[in-house]
């Protein structure tokens, strides 16, 4: 199926396709993996839930920083396509 089939038929989505990967993201995510155990492990649970609600929101504004990067970059792309296609001088 190519993607313009998958776009017609509401088949892409480009950011659940995107996850991270390398050495340096699995890093990155042990060492958040240990800071929320030994989180859970020190706070009494009220304070633990306030963390947690802190994170939500700190995830939703990444996914709205995102979501804005990604418009914008295929904005340029496009823009730089069209640019391209422009006869030579």
């Amino acid at each position: 199926m190519s993607r313009l089939e998958e776009l017609y038929g509401g088949d892409l989505y480009p950011a659940e396709r995107i996850e991270g990967r390398g050495e340096e993201f699995q890093e990155i995510e042990n060492k958040l993996d240990e800071i929320w155990k030994k989180l859970r492990k020190k706070l009494p649970p009220e304070e633990f839930r306030m963390v947690e609600q802190l994170n939500e929101e700190i995830r939703k504004g990444e996914a709205i920083r995102n979501q804005e990067g990604f418009i914008y970059g295929f904005r340029l792309a496009v823009q730089l396509l069209l640019e391209g296609m422009q006869p030579l001088g």
